[in-house]
């Protein structure tokens, strides 16, 4: 051995010593360090294991740290798979996906009053698959081959429409029937556009409209002739007077036995004859006869003056009128709008287009009592 190799040899065999010791003394890690990187062959694989230990441990400590941070306390790594388990340790195929429920019906659960025309509708609060939806649809009252389907641009309300109206309850006493009843389910076999069932079953009942008809005759203790000069004959004449008197005639129904919460009228006629003419009135006294919707408390010469309202309605249009029909839908519906402004009471009041020649003759027609009102309503 030259005296360079003996030289090297004294300087390098105390710093392997000092790193196989250096854990009971508190060695630096700068030593180890260095002999390391200085160690060279020969004998010095006991140095190499240190070091390799010493990296080892090094490194699994931040594998360790690193772990511990990303995933939080008490947490296990997934290992980066995007596949979620439930509770029961069972996969998803829809992991994230909104579980859909029914958020509102057309008609509400419970609803009374439908008209016949109401399509049934259902929003959802997610996009629905179609095909599921329509085969969850269940109802006995008005099945699936009896309705047409449509679906909005969003794919989360449906409309099942009836091809035939539904029906009506029909009667004329409304304390003697009720209504009918309809009821459909959309079972929870319907999925979402992603798969995922309807949270729960959902059942809609409700009844729709009754068609109530009822008549009416006049409250006679506040229909009757009307004069000009405040008086109140006992007769039915309506014209002029051989004193040139006007006479018009106030007729009145009470409808405190209609049924109530009226949804809509579908026929309100007034039915009316004359019997005796006096003079020739269709000449003298513009050829016809109207009515006039007016509201008074009684019959008094104050409703010979009682404020009209709305427009005129045609009575008796000439000689050969002499039993009519008249349409009185509009006055009744004024009346139902404001039942208590006008005292329940659908009021009408007849007089001639002219009222008077002035020719001190009588002209007239004598009308035939028992005027009557039948109405046909759409009531819940």
């Amino acid at each position: 051995m030259t005296n360079l190799g003996r030289l090297w040899v004294l300087v390098s065999l105390p710093l392997v010593s000092a790193v196989a010791c250096g854990s009971d003394d508190g060695g630096s890690d700068g030593n180890a360090e260095d002999s390391s990187s200085s160690s060279g062959g020969g004998d010095d694989s006991g140095t190499g294991a240190s070091a390799t230990a010493s990296t080892t441990a090094s490194t699994s400590a931040s594998t360790t740290a690193s772990t511990s941070a990303s995933t939080g306390p008490g947490e296990e790594s997934s290992g980066g798979s995007e596949e979620s388990s439930s509770a029961d340790g069972s996969s998803s195929g829809t992991t994230g996906a909104s579980v859909p429920a029914v958020v509102e019906t057309t008609p509400a659960d419970g609803a009374v009053g439908v008209f016949a025309d109401t399509s049934l509708v259902v929003r959802f609060s997610e996009a629905m698959d179609a095909d599921s939806v329509l085969a969850a649809y269940q109802s006995d009252d008005v099945p699936v081959d009896a309705v047409t389907v449509t679906w909005n641009d969003t794919a989360d309300e449906v409309s099942f429409t009836p091809i035939a109206p539904l029906q009506y309850a029909t009667g004329d006493d409304p304390d003697a029937f009720g209504p009918l009843s309809y009821a459909f389910t959309i079972d929870a076999t319907a999925t979402s556009a992603q798969g995922v069932p309807l949270e729960a079953p959902v059942t809609v009942t409700f009844s729709t409209l009754r068609r109530v008809s009822q008549s009416f005759a006049t409250d006679d203790t506040r229909t009757g002739a009307l004069g000009s000069d405040g008086q109140l004959p006992a007769n039915t004449f309506l014209g002029d007077t051989n004193t040139d008197t006007i006479r018009r005639y106030a007729v009145s129904f009470d409808l405190t036995t209609l049924v109530p919460d009226v949804a809509q009228i579908e026929s309100a006629q007034f039915h009316a004859s004359w019997s005796g003419q006096s003079g020739d009135p269709w000449a003298a006294l513009g050829g016809g006869t109207v009515m006039q919707h007016v509201s008074f408390d009684e019959l008094t010469a104050a409703a010979y003056d009682a404020e009209a309202i709305g427009d005129p309605i045609l009575l008796f249009g000439g000689a050969g009128d002499t039993e009519v029909s008249r349409d009185v839908a509009e006055p009744l519906q004024a009346v139902l709008d404001d039942l208590d402004g006008f005292g329940t009471r659908l009021q009408l009041r007849a007089r001639w287009l002219v009222e008077s020649d002035d020719d001190n003759a009588y002209d007239g027609v004598s009308l035939v009592a028992g005027m009557t009102l039948d109405t046909t309503v759409l009531a819940p």
